[in-house]
């Protein structure tokens, strides 16, 4: 709200409607006065039973006096009361830890589809790891299926590697043993 006063402090024009045309202006009483920079005052009223802190900082105003100019006499007062301050500043903080919660559900549901996909993946590799050795024994070859972590294809590209490896030196192993008994034989 802007109020012009005269020289006594009377009101010439105001656009806050409880202020009469030259009534004298007065400040606001009951309560306390805190001088910020630049000339800034803060009026908070006072303490009053059942009333909490955040209730009486609702009330309070913000308040400036400016001369109009050096030749004129007359004052500008600024008044600006902290509620819609405090409601932006509410709606603002409510409207981001929303946004937060939303982004918070998000990021679990992903970390849980991509633990998921990780999870499967080395139960399949510790599968084909348990029945590797009878797979060699018999002579089949490791089936794995491909993997979506450029990782895990890696580890199961390796995975197969090794088999080969495994598998070329059991069939070798096999036919050394297989020519070893026809010499003894």
């Amino acid at each position: 709200d802007l109020t012009i006063l005269d020289r006594k402090r009377r009101i010439i024009a105001s656009s806050r409607p409880s202020l009469t045309v030259m009534e004298r202006y007065e400040l606001p009483t009951g309560g306390s006065f805190r001088q910020l920079p630049n000339g800034v005052s803060h009026w908070v009223p006072q303490p009053a039973k059942g009333i909490s802190i955040m209730q009486r900082w609702r009330k309070s105003l913000y308040i400036k006096e400016l001369p109009v100019s050096p030749e004129i006499s007359w004052t500008v007062v600024a008044e600006a009361p902290l509620l819609p301050l405090l409601e932006r500043l509410t709606r603002d903080t409510i409207t981001s830890l929303l946004i937060l919660a939303g982004l918070m559900v998000m990021t679990v549901g992903l970390a849980y589809l991509i633990s998921g996909s990780i999870s499967r993946a080395l139960s399949r590799l510790q599968e084909a790891s348990s029945s590797l050795p009878q797979r060699l024994m018999l002579g089949q070859e490791l089936e794995l299926p491909p993997f979506q972590l450029r990782e895990l294809e890696a580890l199961g590209a390796n995975f197969r590697q090794m088999a080969q490896a495994l598998t070329y030196s059991f069939a070798s192993l096999k036919e050394m043993n297989e020519t070893l008994e026809e010499r003894v034989e």
